[in-house]
């Protein structure tokens, strides 16, 4: 399988993220008309049929977790992506430490840094362990966020502040709580920021392969 075909104008502008809807119930809808771009794009630049065949799989494999989701299977929902997240196993293009992970782009000698913003009352100061993520015994004030389903906290972070200033929406400076997060750098990240400047990293990955084999 060769992925030279990612380069030959395969992101087009429909593609261009954020993408942005109005309802939650028109979540699926949207995302079947970009994956139908997906494919039509990958078919214009030349895309192998393995690649092909790899496309129509995922896509049909995370509508079907989407479906079981909003009929309340959520366990069923969840052993899907579980199922796909094996499939692709410990390729370190999609799986790999904080340090080493694509995800973040730049000098992977260098640092990562994380922050996390909250807004609030500024009479009411925010403690160490309030700036952290919702406890489990707090879950029921999760809610139904970009990245989060209710009842599962999620933690959002930014590698700024002022990315988590635009995350909170511009608030006042008066309203906007900031501090800085602390990882030991063994956390494991699934990339899910693939950009037009990752794909050479793709065929990097693809000849390690071919030689390794």
């Amino acid at each position: 399988m060769r992925l030279t075909w990612l380069h030959n104008h395969f992101i087009c502008r429909e593609l261009y993220a954020p993408f942005i809807i109005e309802k939650d119930n028109d979540y699926l809808g949207d995302l079947k008309k970009k994956y139908a771009i997906v494919l039509r794009q990958a078919q214009n630049a030349g895309a192998d049929n393995e690649s092909l065949k790899i496309i129509h799989k995922y896509r049909s494999t995370i509508i079907e977790s989407i479906n079981c989701y909003y009929k309340a299977d959520i366990s069923k929902s969840n052993t899907i992506i579980r199922n796909l997240l094996r499939d692709i196993g410990e390729d370190p293009f999609a799986v790999n430490t904080l340090m080493n992970s694509y995800a973040f782009p730049g000098d992977r000698s260098q640092e990562l840094q994380f922050f996390r913003a909250r807004t609030g009352n500024p009479s009411k100061a925010f403690t160490a362990k309030e700036m952290s993520i919702l406890p489990l015994s707090l879950r029921s004030k999760s809610g139904n966020y970009r990245f989060s389903i209710p009842g599962n906290p999620s933690l959002y972070l930014a590698n700024s502040s002022y990315g988590c200033w635009i995350e909170t929406g511009f608030p006042s400076e008066i309203d906007f709580n900031v501090s800085p997060v602390l990882l030991d750098g063994t956390q494991k990240i699934f990339n899910l920021a693939v950009t037009i400047r990752d794909f050479h990293n793709l065929n990097d990955l693809e000849v390690a392969v071919f030689i390794a084999g």
